[in-house]
């Protein structure tokens, strides 16, 4: 009962800090959208984004935790706020920065898929 509390609570988050970002990308006022990019970030999953930068996917994945049901949610959450950098860094003209972001997003979301796949 906890959990699925939390869980509710991250989706409402979510979903609200998305509309912002997507409010923010649509208004073309991209480095208020990115600030929000970062605290989603901080709030849903307590992570710095200098961190997010500097580490690779699987280190990631470690750092958002042990247990699966609370990392792999996390990491769903990280691979969509990489996708939505990418996004703005490539409608900002930095399709080198977009290219890395969209890499890792997609790494993030596939081992996300791959350890909810594993049987327990």
């Amino acid at each position: 009962m906890i959990e699925q509390d939390y869980f509710m609570r991250m989706v409402s988050m979510l979903a609200k800090m998305l509309a912002r970002i997507l409010f923010l990308k649509n208004q073309r006022d991209f480095p208020h959208a990115l600030l929000e990019i970062q605290a989603t970030g901080r709030t849903l999953l307590g992570i710095d984004h200098t961190l997010i930068r500097q580490f690779s996917p699987a280190q990631l994945m470690v750092l958002l935790g042990t247990d699966p049901s609370l990392a792999i949610p996390k990491s769903y959450i990280l691979g969509l706020l990489l996708k939505e950098e990418a996004e703005i860094r490539s409608m900002m003209g930095d399709e080198d920065e977009a290219g890395l972001l969209n890499l890792k997003s997609l790494e993030m979301l596939i081992d996300a898929w791959l350890e909810e796949a594993k049987p327990l």
